[in-house]
């Protein structure tokens, strides 16, 4: 996976650690991951509330926060997570996030994207 393949190779050299830090390159780099999951049934409003309420506990227990977006009745439910505050999201953190979902009894099915830069691209990812 080429984390900055809109950066030309070599660039990261030129810039200095003050640089590097303030646009989150090289050694600053953040790391986050898609989300996306599907219900069956759709969950209607009480259920819905009830779900939000669970995943952001659960993913803020893990020192994350995430993005997620879904419409009612809510089919799917995707998004972005990412540490709280700086830094990256482990390997570890991402499986027990996945873990979580798949273990909920109202998830069809859940699938992580790759570990992606936050800053630099994600959209891609």
């Amino acid at each position: 996976m080429k984390i900055f393949a809109h950066i030309p190779q070599g660039s990261l050299s030129r810039w200095n650690r003050r640089q590097r830090k303030k646009l989150r390159l090289g050694e600053f780099q953040e790391l986050g991951f898609t989300l996306k999951l599907h219900f069956a049934p759709p969950l209607d409003d009480a259920s819905a509330d009830q779900f939000w309420e669970a995943i952001l506990s659960h993913i803020e227990s893990l020192g994350l926060s995430a993005g997620l977006g879904g419409r009612l009745p809510m089919a799917e439910l995707e998004g972005f997570v990412s540490a709280a505050g700086r830094g990256s999201v482990t390997p570890d953190q991402q499986a027990q996030v996945l873990a979580w979902c798949r273990a909920q009894p109202q998830v069809e099915s859940a699938q992580v994207g790759e570990l992606a830069d936050v800053w630099h691209g994600w959209a891609q990812a």
